[in-house]
């Protein structure tokens, strides 16, 4: 019989966050860093009751087991920011649940980055595309 597919590539999901993690993935963004056009500052987490963190690392636990955020946490608006050069830098502005999810979730994606260590990959921490084609 053929095993499942698991969507997001392992045997099993991921540890739960827990609400703590979530609240130290918080405190991690300077207060100078921009709200997005969710209207939320990504240490506002902190804030939360560990009720409401423990729902929200739920929702965030069935999200990476089905492979897909919720479509109110996975949109990029692109702002065109001016090159003092000339033209225009775009620049990803996710919304703030993704954000704190990515940095509570940084350990692992950097432990199995160490473990999956290729030189034609281009997604290594420090690597560019233009690093494997010229490798």
């Amino acid at each position: 019989m053929d095993e499942p597919h698991v969507p997001w590539g392992g045997g099993s999901a991921l540890p739960a966050l827990t609400p703590e993690q979530i609240r130290n993935a918080s405190r991690t963004f300077s207060h100078t860093t921009s709200a997005t056009y969710d209207g939320f500052h990504p240490r506002q987490f902190e804030m939360l009751t560990d009720e409401a963190l423990e729902a929200l690392s739920l929702i965030i636990q069935v999200s990476e087991c089905i492979g897909e955020m919720p479509d109110s946490i996975c949109q990029v608006m692109v702002a065109l920011i001016p090159k003092p050069t000339g033209g225009t830098r775009p620049i990803g502005l996710y919304p703030a649940t993704e954000r704190v999810w990515a940095k509570a979730r940084l350990p692992i994606m950097e432990d199995w980055e160490q473990r999956n260590l290729k030189g034609y990959l281009a997604c290594r921490k420090g690597g560019a595309a233009s690093d494997v084609v010229w490798a």
